[in-house]
C-alpha cells in the first residue's frame, strides 16, 4: 500500500522501511522507530509515511509532539495515507 502511494507520487522516493513487529505502539522505545529518528536527525529522511496515525504511535500526545515539534524541527513531512 505504502510503496504504491510512493510510486504514484513523483516527489517521493523510498529510502528505507522501518518495521517494529512485535513491539507495542504505546512505547516509543521501539528499535526501528529509534533508528528512524536517528536517520531523521542526520538529515537522511525528508518524509515519514504510515498507513495511519496509530502506526506511528498509540500515545496521541507523544505522537503529536513528534509530528508537530520534532518532525518540524528536522524539516520532515509526515503523511498518514488513511
Amino acid at each position: 500500500m505504502l510503496e504504491g502511494f510512493i510510486g504514484a507520487n513523483d516527489d517521493l522516493k523510498l529510502v528505507d522501511i522501518f518495521i517494529d513487529d512485535g513491539y507495542s505502539g504505546v512505547s516509543f522505545e521501539r528499535p526501528d522507530f529509534k533508528r528512524m529518528i536517528a536517520d531523521m536527525e542526520k538529515g537522511e529522511i525528508g518524509t515519514v509515511i504510515t498507513k495511519d496515525l496509530s502506526r506511528l504511535g498509540r500515545d496521541y500526545l507523544k505522537t503529536g509532539t513528534y509530528i508537530e515539534i520534532i518532525f518540524t524541527q528536522n524539516d520532515v513531512r509526515y503523511i498518514a495515507v488513511n
